[in-house]
């Protein structure tokens, strides 16, 4: 989950290329040949899918313990679900759809639904709204976050620690000053 979220909150139109693509191929359901052919379709539209689906996880994200509900995503057309029997699989579900946008939306819903949606978090940097997944006791997306938000709080308390001791010298040398 991780990669996917990593890829539809890049700015590269490449990363988020991957993320849709790799919903359909690593995600929790099977796809059937056809759809994945459809992949290759150069008039399948990946940034305004990686972009509707990016908006739903940030509104989920945002709406979390809220008590408040949104229009959410959803599908066009029917899903068509099967089973197959895979020698030293077991039983596989795979999914199949005249919408390729539809099983991606599926995938990534189911996605969320397994790895928990109190795992998806907002970057607690200020200027930073990046969406990440959480790992232990994470707040921040990235090491820069972390490193600019941690020099910024020290940075603050050398100040205050400097105005502290210059409120300090200030009352000795009065104490000291002959009245």
């Amino acid at each position: 989950m991780r990669d996917i979220v990593t890829g539809l909150t890049s700015s590269k139109p490449a990363e988020n290329r991957a993320a849709v693509r790799g919903l359909l191929t690593a995600g929790p359901l099977f796809c059937s040949d056809p759809l994945m052919r459809l992949l290759n379709d150069p008039s399948f539209e990946y940034e305004l899918v990686s972009a509707e689906l990016l908006q739903f996880l940030r509104t989920t994200v945002r709406l979390q313990g809220t008590g408040i509900s949104s229009d959410g995503i959803g599908t066009y057309r029917h899903l068509t679900f099967s089973t197959h029997a895979v020698p030293k699989k077991g039983v596989v579900i795979f999914v199949d759809g005249r919408d390729v946008r539809d099983v991606i939306v599926l995938q990534l819903v189911l996605l969320v639904q397994s790895a928990g949606i109190e795992n998806l978090k907002f970057c607690q940097a200020p200027e930073c709204q990046r969406l990440f997944v959480k790992t232990y006791r994470r707040k921040f997306c990235s090491k820069l976050c972390q490193k600019r938000v941690n020099e910024r709080e020290q940075r603050a308390k050398a100040r205050t620690l400097k105005a502290r001791k210059a409120r300090s010298r200030a009352r000795q040398r009065r104490k000291l000053a002959p009245s």
